[in-house]
């Protein structure tokens, strides 16, 4: 089994990251910020609320529009936005609470790199909402930031009430919030509620979005758009559906209106009545009745719905085409048809489907019914591809929505390996795992996992826990997995599992400064893979795991012995085939003992040859940040190793080479530490050799 906890480029113990209580830590922004949006086609200037919008703008900062779902919010925004010319438009839309969808939208604009890797871990919410609001009120230019809010429940409410202040950018800004409902102390804000659309607004509307064969002249316009309440997302929807009717005449058409407002079973009656909640009344609630049966599954295909079933288990925000193909492959024909039919639509390269219609599908979608086997042969082959696991960061979200939040997945290997593989990435989503939702799959899935896949499950449940800095509870699980190892027979998967685990341990305890209990684990490791068959991915792991160990001997300061291991490794890895995961591994040895020979054992030549033989592999390897971050630290050894030699201007070259991959991947923390120590080189460079002999001085996190 690959270990879980990997180590990073350059030997030293992975970070891991965690809550970061109340310490103030610098998030470094981009150096360009530029915000975005694309505008949707077609639409439709409400002149009456537009001249309201802008008025109240005149003299506030801060403005909030109420109205039910699909009443026109979002467009009126659209529309706002386009017609000021703003010069940014930061748009975040809110599903679940305001504060989590404005820090993670911000977090994505205005941080790269490990700067936004540090953001997401934090949990200091204050320090980053007042980073955030600071970056923002330092734009210039005249901006606006929309949160668009989808929910509509009393937390809501409060968190308006009491939090909005928090989120406001001062300097050039306005902010527009849209709402589907207002909180209780109106009285805190400038607040202006949708009024129902005009009737001449909503039948350019309707005609604006018919494409039907039936000629309707301005009265039977207007019995239509009476009908449908003068409501813009019924009205633009129907218009929609009815454009592939069979209707022959204007009275077909007014009478098929008229004929869909009927209830048509128990659940969809329990759906309006939460739907109706908040004091709605008669009318609204049968507009709500008229869309539930416009987005009833019986008017969708077999293939719509499958594509449906797995869409709407992502999040309801715009999805980029790029995902859609990759975990929905084969299926554009299908989008073309849903975009066709209004429920789903493009604006630009993303898609996006109405918070209210996604609603609706998600309860008229018996989602768990669904086989979904193609559906995770798509994520199998996106976590076995080696050019493509490493973006996975882009798809987690979609997954993560899919496997946990709608409960979908059955396959314990597959669960095993996106948790995994989350973990190797250190992607942000595992911080985000909802409860109780995330413990249901977790109990699920034990139930239906043979031993071995238990043990494996808790062993990844352990990565997780790591990442959250759970320690005690990665500890637990870890050895809950072991003892379920103990109890099989010892055939040689069993023994294989039996050694990752143990490996795992040992490195959680190598963090925890456990170090006695760690070595006896890593020990007990090795002992275990040194007895399977000599198969290349068996050979791998064992070179990993004295690798590990190695590791953990140079912390004890028991360097020949650190370095025995590290040879042993190499002899392992050279013997093996060629391919991008053994060349990775037989890099990060190679720098590993460059390290220990250069600052522990002085032996600056042969760290020199490890160094430039760790150069000549890495060529070898595909493009990706961890090859150039590899790269960037193996110049800068050899660096330390020229200054050490007296040879300043060698290592300046080094250096300077290093710190040009350093701006390359936007590593704006490393490029920093680079910098410094280039400076340090140029103004007293006897002080800097003295520097760099002493380990304890080096800053070791790099």
């Amino acid at each position: 089994m690959d270990n879980i906890f990997n180590n990073n480029s350059n030997g030293q113990q992975a970070n891991i990251t965690g809550n970061q209580g109340n310490v103030e830590i610098n998030f470094c922004p981009k150096q360009i910020i530029d915000f975005k949006i694309s505008y949707p086609e077609n639409l439709i200037p409400r002149r009456d609320m537009l001249d309201k919008l802008s008025n109240e703008f005149e003299s506030h900062k801060c403005v909030l529009i109420s109205g039910i779902g699909g009443s026109g919010k979002t467009s009126l925004a659209y529309f706002y936005a386009k017609e000021k010319q703003f010069k940014n438009v930061a748009w975040v839309t809110v599903n679940g609470k305001i504060e989590d969808a404005y820090l993670e939208r911000m977090a994505w604009d205005l941080f790269e790199g490990e700067n936004l890797e540090r953001f997401i871990h934090s949990t200091n919410q204050q320090a980053k909402l007042h980073k955030v609001t600071s970056i923002l009120s330092s734009i210039n230019g005249k901006s606006l930031l929309v949160l668009d809010i989808n929910t509509n429940n009393e937390e809501i409410k409060l968190e308006i009430e009491n939090k909005l202040h928090n989120y406001l950018p001062a300097g050039d800004w306005k902010t527009l919030v849209l709402t589907r409902t207002l909180p209780k102390n109106k009285s805190r804000f400038v607040t202006i509620e949708m009024d129902k659309m005009a009737e001449n607004d909503a039948k350019i509307l309707f005609s604006n979005n018919y494409d039907g064969y039936v000629e309707l002249n301005d009265e039977q316009l207007a019995i239509i758009v009476k009908e449908l309440y003068y409501h813009p997302l019924l009205v633009e929807q129907t218009a929609i559906v009815l454009s592939d009717g069979d209707e022959d005449t204007a009275e077909e058409v007014i009478n098929n209106i008229k004929g869909n407002n009927k209830i048509k079973n128990d659940r969809t009656k329990a759906i309006i009545k939460g739907l109706a909640a908040e004091g709605k009344n008669e009318e609204e609630q049968s507009i709500y009745t008229y869309l539930l049966n416009l987005c009833n599954i019986e008017n969708l295909s077999p293939e719509e719905v499958f594509f449906l079933a797995v869409y709407v288990t992502w999040p309801t925000e715009p999805i980029d085409k790029d995902i859609i193909d990759t975990l929905l492959p084969g299926t554009e024909s299908t989008l073309k048809t849903l975009i066709k039919k209004g429920i789903i639509s493009r604006n630009g390269n993303l898609f996006v489907i109405h918070s209210l219609i996604a609603d609706v599908l998600r309860e008229q979608i018996d989602i768990i019914t669904f086989d979904f086997v193609p559906y995770f042969n798509n994520i199998k082959y996106l976590f076995d591809n080696d050019e493509k696991s490493f973006v996975i960061h882009k798809y987690s979200k979609c997954i993560a929505s899919s496997f946990i939040n709608y409960g979908i997945c059955e396959d314990v290997v597959l669960f095993i390996g996106f948790l995994r593989l989350l973990y190797a990435l250190r992607d942000p989503i595992l911080s985000k795992m909802p409860e109780p939702e995330y413990s249901n799959v977790l109990k699920a899935l034990e139930g239906k996992a043979d031993p071995p896949q238990l043990a494996e499950l808790y062993s990844a449940e352990a990565g997780v826990e790591m990442y959250m800095n759970k320690t005690s509870n990665a500890k637990h699980n870890l050895k809950k997995a072991l003892q379920i190892m103990d109890s099989l027979e010892d055939n040689e998967e069993n023994l294989n599992l039996k050694g990752g685990f143990l490996n795992n341990l040992a490195i959680l305890e190598n963090y925890l400064d456990e170090l006695n209990s760690a070595k006896k684990h890593y020990q007990e490791a090795l002992e275990i893979k040194r007895k399977l068959s000599e198969t290349p991915i068996n050979l791998n792991g064992l070179a990993k795991s004295i690798n590990n160990l190695a590791i953990l001997e140079k912390k004890l300061e028991d360097f020949e012995s650190a370095k025995n291991h590290y040879e042993e490794a190499l002899q392992i890895l050279r013997k093996l085939p060629e391919t991008p995961d053994n060349l990775r591994c037989l890099t990060d040895i190679l720098i590993g003992i460059a390290i220990l020979k250069e600052r522990n054992l002085g032996d600056l030549k042969s760290a020199q040859k490890h160094y430039q033989e760790a150069l000549e592999i890495s060529s070898y390897l595909p493009e990706a940040p961890a090859k150039l971050f590899n790269i960037a630290n193996i110049y800068f050894g050899l660096g330390t190793i020229a200054v050490k030699l007296d040879n300043f201007d060698s290592a300046k070259t080094l250096w300077e080479e290093a710190l040009k991959i350093a701006r390359h991947i936007n590593n704006e923390e490393y490029i920093c530490w680079l910098e410094s120590f280039i400076s340090q080189l140029v103004k007293v460079p006897d002080l800097l050799k003295t520097i760099l002999i002493s380990p304890s001085q080096l800053i070791r996190k790099y």
